[in-house]
């Protein structure tokens, strides 16, 4: 089980919608793509993007909690890795359970093998967080504070 934590604040009028907070992805899995799982913002709402290992459904919340810019929220991202019933991610924002999800967590030898004759590794080995990724057209500003990682 993967265990990721950080408090997050975005300064007022943020715009929290299209920004990647937290990454479990593989840089030595065989592709240059670094696949792996992604944890964003839409709109607010906290969602993992599977998208990178195949999977073109998300894991969406079950609450409509949603961050607030100008305010210190926690997040904790809990991530079993495994394919089908074997994964799950589970997220809480400020201790509430907004996401509890079953299903693929990691890149699979068998969705590479629909695409491609590439043998790759079913592995995550490394993580980001902050603003990893931002879809947006201007730039945006996180602050982070408790930043911690576990792997048991």
């Amino acid at each position: 089980m993967l265990t990721l934590q950080a408090r997050f604040m975005f300064p007022e009028g943020t715009r929290l919608d299209s920004l990647i907070l937290m990454d479990f992805e593989c840089k030595s899995c065989g592709l240059d793509t670094n696949p792996g799982i992604r944890l964003y913002l839409r709109d607010g709402s906290l969602r993992v993007d599977r998208a990178k290992v195949g999977i073109k459904d998300p894991f969406l919340p079950r609450l409509p909690t949603k961050m607030k810019a100008g305010l210190w929220e926690s997040i904790t991202w809990q991530v079993v890795l495994g394919k089908e019933n074997a994964g799950s991610s589970k997220v809480w924002l400020n201790d509430e359970l907004v996401i509890d999800a079953v299903g693929t967590t990691l890149l699979t030898q068998e969705v590479v093998s629909k695409l491609a004759n590439i043998t790759v590794k079913e592995q995550v080995d490394r993580f980001q967080v902050g603003l990893t990724a931002n879809s947006q057209n201007k730039a945006v500003t996180v602050y982070l504070d408790d930043v911690t990682f576990c792997a048991n």
